[in-house]
C-alpha cells in the first residue's frame, strides 16, 4: 500500500514542479491610498484584495483560442463576477427612482438584442473555455466588493482578444469603488493606464449646465472609427480619464476640449463615500489646462478593446441624450464584428429640444433634469423611446420644447409632429419668438397669483401623486399673457382665471403650451430621486402639472 502512495505523492510534486516551470506568477496590486477610508472598510471595498493572483499558463489560453478561437455570431459574455452595479438587465420604468435602474444598461443594450446578438452574463471565473466561441466580453465598472482578477482571468481575456475577441471596459472616475485598482493586472497588461482623477472641463457647449465642471458634453474630433460613425456628441456625468500606450495601439476616440484638466482625486476628502473625487476645482499648479481623454480603442492581434470612462453616460437616464445610444450600438458592433443597425430619433420617438444653458441632463435647480427624468420613465413604461438634443436633427413626431431651444429648422420640426409640448419661461427672450412658430403671440407677463386649476382632465398613469388631486393645486403660477387664444382650448388657469397650459388640435396634430416654466424646473420638481408622492404639497403639485402634459406626449393612457 505503501508504494502506491509514494508514487501518487511522486507524481504530484512532478506535476506541480512542472506547473512551476512553465507558469508564471500574477502581479500582486499595491495600495492606491493608504490609510483605507473608513466607509471602504465597513463596507468591505477592499474585499477584492483577499484574492490571491495565482499563477498560470500562458499557453493554455492561447491553445484553447487556436482550438475555439472568438466567432462574429458568438455571444457578448457579460461579467458578473467582479461587478454588479447597473446589469444590462435593469430598466427603467414608471416608479423606478433608484440609482441602479436610473443609471441601468438594459436600454443600452436594447439594439443588440433587437440584433440578435446572444447577452450572456456569468458568475463564475474567467476561462478560456468560458471564452471559446465568444464575440466579446463586457466589464462594467469592478467593484472592489467583488473578487479581484486571478492572473489566469488576464491571460485568458488577453488571448481571447488576440485571437480575435472583443473587450469592453467601462471605468469611471477617480478609482471610484477601487475599480482601478482591481484593473490594474488586466489594464497593465494591455498597455493602459487608468487616471485617479475626473474630467473636468468648461464652456457652454462642453458642459451639461453652467453649474458643473464634471457633467460633460463631450463632442469627438472628427473621425473615420467606425465606434464615432453618426456620432456628433454625447453626455458624460462625472466621469475619468485613462492613458493608453500608442505603442500598443490606443487611440483617443474622445477627450475633453483644450480648456478641460484632470480633476486630481482626494481619498480622503468624504470618508462616507468609495465614490472618491476630488474638489472639481483646478489648481493651476498642478492641473494644467489639456484634453482628457475619456474613450480609447485598440487593435490588439486580431481583436478590438474598448475603454470607454463613465458608467452612468451609457445609463437609462443619459443615454438619450444627443448620440449616446448610437456610440454604445457602434461599439458593440465594432467588438463583436457584425452589424447592429440602430437609428435614433425616429418618427416614433419622442425628443426633447433644449439650449445649452437649460440641457436636459442639468443638474441645475433652474433647468430640467427631473422633468426629463420623469419624460424617461414614461417612455420606457410606454415602449416610445425618447431622445434629447440641442443640435442634433429629429423626425421625431413628438417633441418637447424646453427654453432657449430655438433653431432654425424648429417651425419645420414642429409643423411636422404629431404631438408637441412647448415649455415658455417668462425671462426667457426667445419665448415670443417659439410661441410665434405655433401661432400664439405673447403679452408681458403678470405676477404670481396663487391657485392652478385643470378645467379639463388629461390622461395619465396611475401614480400615487395623481390619485385624488385637490380642485386648486398649491401652485403660484405667472405666466405670460397671450394676446389672443382663439382657436386655444385653455387646459388649466391660475387663481385670476388666466391661462396657464392651453392647447390646440388640428385633426392628428396636437400642440400643447405651459406658460410658465417655473412650475416644472427642478427647484420645484425636487431632486432626481425624489418620488413625487413624498414631495412638499407644491412639489407634488409640480409633478402632477409635469406627469400629465408629458404623458400626452408618449400616448393615451389607460
Amino acid at each position: 500500500m505503501r508504494a502506491p502512495l509514494l508514487t501518487v505523492a511522486a507524481l504530484f510534486v512532478g506535476l506541480w514542479c512542472a506547473f512551476y516551470a512553465v507558469s508564471e506568477p500574477g502581479p500582486r496590486v499595491s495600495p492606491w491610498v493608504s490609510p483605507l477610508p473608513a466607509h471602504a472598510v465597513a463596507a468591505g471595498y477592499r474585499a477584492f484584495v483577499a484574492t490571491a493572483p495565482g499563477r498560470a499558463i500562458p499557453a493554455w489560453p492561447e491553445e484553447v483560442m487556436r482550438r475555439w478561437p472568438p466567432q462574429a455570431d458568438g455571444p457578448v459574455l457579460i461579467d458578473r463576477r467582479h461587478t454588479v452595479k447597473q446589469p444590462e438587465t435593469s430598466a427603467l420604468g414608471l416608479s423606478s427612482y433608484g440609482y441602479d435602474d436610473m443609471h441601468g444598461f438594459s436600454r443600452a443594450f436594447d439594439p443588440a438584442r433587437r440584433a440578435g446578438v446572444p447577452l450572456v452574463p456569468f458568475t463564475g471565473e474567467i476561462t478560456p473555455l468560458r471564452l471559446a466561441g465568444a464575440s466579446a466580453v463586457f466589464i462594467n465598472l469592478p467593484s472592489g466588493d467583488r473578487p479581484g482578477l486571478r492572473w489566469s482571468e488576464v491571460l485568458a481575456l488577453d488571448a481571447f482578444v488576440r485571437a480575435g475577441g472583443g473587450l469592453m471596459l467601462i471605468t469611471d472616475h477617480t478609482n471610484c469603488y477601487f475599480h482601478g485598482e482591481l484593473l490594474s493586472p488586466l489594464t497593465t497588461r494591455l498597455g493602459l493606464t487608468l487616471r485617479p482623477v475626473t474630467a473636468a472641463d468648461r464652456g457652454p457647449e462642453r458642459t451639461l449646465s453652467p453649474s458643473t465642471v464634471a457633467w460633460l458634453r463631450v463632442v469627438p474630433a472628427p473621425s473615420d472609427h467606425p465606434v464615432l460613425q453618426g456620432v456628433s456628441a454625447f453626455g458624460f456625468m462625472t466621469g475619468g480619464s485613462a492613458l493608453g500606450d500608442p505603442a500598443q495601439g490606443w487611440r483617443v476616440l474622445a477627450a475633453t476640449s483644450p480648456k478641460g484638466w484632470a480633476d486630481v482625486w482626494t481619498p480622503h476628502r468624504r470618508d462616507d463615500s468609495s465614490g472618491f473625487t476630488g474638489d472639481l476645482k483646478r489648481d493651476p499648479q498642478t492641473e494644467p489646462n489639456e484634453e482628457v481623454p475619456v474613450m480609447l480603442a485598440a487593435e490588439r492581434g486580431r481583436g478590438r478593446v474598448l475603454v470607454f470612462a463613465d458608467q452612468n453616460a451609457l445609463g437609462a437616464t443619459l443615454i438619450g441624450f444627443e448620440d449616446g445610444a448610437r456610440l454604445f450600438a457602434n461599439a458593440l458592433a465594432w467588438l463583436t464584428g457584425r452589424p447592429i443597425p440602430y437609428e435614433a430619433r425616429r418618427s416614433d420617438t419622442v425628443t426633447t429640444f433644449t439650449g445649452p444653458r437649460y440641457l436636459c441632463t442639468s443638474v441645475a435647480g433652474y433647468a430640467y433634469r427631473s422633468l426629463q427624468l420623469h419624460l424617461d420613465r414614461l417612455s420606457a413604461a410606454s415602449g416610445v423611446e425618447s431622445f434629447c438634443t440641442a443640435w442634433a436633427p429629429t423626425a421625431s413626431s413628438s417633441l418637447l420644447v424646453l427654453p432657449e431651444s430655438w433653431r432654425d429648422d424648429l417651425p419645420a420640426r414642429l409643423a411636422a409632429a404629431d404631438r408637441a409640448l412647448i415649455v415658455l419661461d417668462v425671462a426667457d427672450p426667445q419665448a415670443p419668438q417659439l410661441a410665434a412658430a405655433v401661432g400664439l403671440s405673447l403679452t408681458a407677463p403678470g405676477s404670481p397669483i396663487a391657485g392652478l386649476r385643470w378645467l379639463k382632465a388629461m390622461p395619465a398613469p396611475t401614480l400615487p401623486v395623481l390619485a385624488d388631486p385637490p380642485e386648486f393645486e398649491p401652485l403660484s403660477p405667472a405666466p405670460w399673457g397671450l394676446a389672443s387664444h382663439d382657436g386655444w382650448e385653455v387646459l388649466a388657469e391660475d387663481g385670476a382665471g388666466r391661462p396657464v397650459i392651453v392647447r390646440r388640435v388640428e385633426g392628428a396634430r396636437t400642440v400643447t403650451v405651459l406658460l410658465d416654466a417655473a412650475l416644472v424646473k427642478n427647484a420645484l420638481l425636487g431632486g432626481e430621486r425624489d418620488r413625487p408622492h413624498k414631495l412638499p404639497p407644491e412639489g407634488q403639485a409640480a409633478s402632477r402639472v409635469a406627469l400629465r402634459l408629458l404623458s400626452g406626449l408618449v400616448g393615451e393612457w389607460r
